[in-house]
């Protein structure tokens, strides 16, 4: 049964006034797992909760100083730092969503604070 049935089942099984036996919510190095191990090695670059992750074999060295890091040590360091990605943020600068340029100078000089809109 996937998380969604389970789910389901819980609240109907609320509403019924059965007593739901407790759903099981996966770690993040669960979620992360079954993240890496449906898309290891595809060469996409796949949005999910963890970011945008870069899963080509040679994508670690896109990374600065990660010339050096084996594709596992590469997936271990997007893992380590999943909490400190700001996703939304991503889908702006990446221009999923910003189309006017006028507005988008905006966004960088509010959110960087800088005139020139440097990270």
């Amino acid at each position: 049964m996937n998380h969604y049935e389970e789910g389901i089942e819980a609240m109907w099984n609320e509403v019924e006034g059965k007593k739901a036996e407790p759903i099981h919510q996966p770690s993040d190095e669960e979620r992360w797992k079954e993240f890496v191990e449906e898309y290891s090695h595809s060469g996409y670059i796949v949005q999910s909760e963890f970011g945008a992750i870069d899963t080509a074999d040679d994508a670690m060295k896109d990374v600065v100083g990660g010339e050096d890091l084996s594709y596992e040590e590469y997936l271990q360091a997007l893992f380590n730092s999943r909490n400190i990605i700001r996703h939304c943020f991503e889908y702006c600068y990446m221009g999923v969503c910003i189309a006017n340029e006028e507005w988008r100078e905006e966004l960088r000089k509010t959110l960087f604070n800088a005139a020139d809109g440097n990270v």
